[in-house]
């Protein structure tokens, strides 16, 4: 059997790109929004995936409010810390996948 490296058909090894390609501030962008206010940054850069869910849970917590009585309303503090959670989660979500960088 006949050595690789004597023969001259050795190849280099797939090496990985040594810089990855630069986030986009788009996703930047959508990413503040969401944490800073909730659901905005989806609604702008129209990812409604995450802003249905953003928009029905403040429509539970401001009609939680509005229409229960007394300690009960604490229960939507708990809600509006879920909207802001889910809002923010998803705007790190896209900011990590960048779906406006080219290539990925």
């Amino acid at each position: 059997m006949e050595d690789p490296k004597e023969s001259g058909s050795v190849q280099a090894p797939a090496q990985e790109p040594a810089v990855l390609p630069p986030k986009s501030s788009a996703a930047l962008y959508q990413m503040l929004l969401n944490i800073f206010i909730p659901g905005l940054g989806a609604l702008i850069y129209t990812r409604f995936a995450l802003f249905v869910p953003c928009l029905l849970l403040l429509g539970i917590a401001v009609a939680m409010i509005v229409l229960l009585d007394a300690w009960w309303k604490m229960l939507a503090i708990a809600v509006f810390i879920l909207w802001w959670l889910v809002s923010a989660a998803g705007g790190i979500y896209y900011y990590l996948k960048d779906p406006w960088t080219r290539g990925s």
